[in-house]
């Protein structure tokens, strides 16, 4: 794999559905997305949701998004401040949907985890 790709020529070849280019951008960016998920995440949530789940299901949602068109990227950074920006919405999503569901586990982490939860919900 070729870190040294150009931006325009991984998305070029990742619009015409090379797998590799998708491969390459996974690799560039997985294990970062991960470390943003799990950091936002902080310890008592980190238990209850799956930092790697959030930055896969990050991943995903953009590769549809590509798929479908629409996104204007030009850089590495720009992906890379896209991919955070899912990751971490995805983070509060899960947070709220497991209060929401799991209204009981509110109280097993007490005011802080309420607190938690209105400071994670983006």
């Amino acid at each position: 794999m070729d870190f040294d790709s150009s931006f325009a020529d991984v998305l070029a070849r990742l619009h015409a559905g090379d797998e590799a280019a998708a491969a390459e951008i996974f690799s560039r960016y997985s294990q970062r997305l991960i470390a943003v998920a799990s950091a936002k995440l902080g310890g008592a949530m980190r238990r209850k949701v799956d930092a790697e789940d959030l930055a896969q299901s990050a991943m995903k949602s953009f590769f549809r998004a590509e798929a479908e068109g629409g996104l204007c990227l030009d850089s590495w950074s720009d992906l890379w401040a896209l991919l955070t920006t899912i990751t971490l919405r995805k983070c509060g999503h899960q947070v709220r949907q497991f209060f929401r569901a799991k209204s009981s586990n509110s109280l097993q982490l007490g005011c802080a985890g309420q607190r938690f939860c209105e400071k994670i919900c983006i």
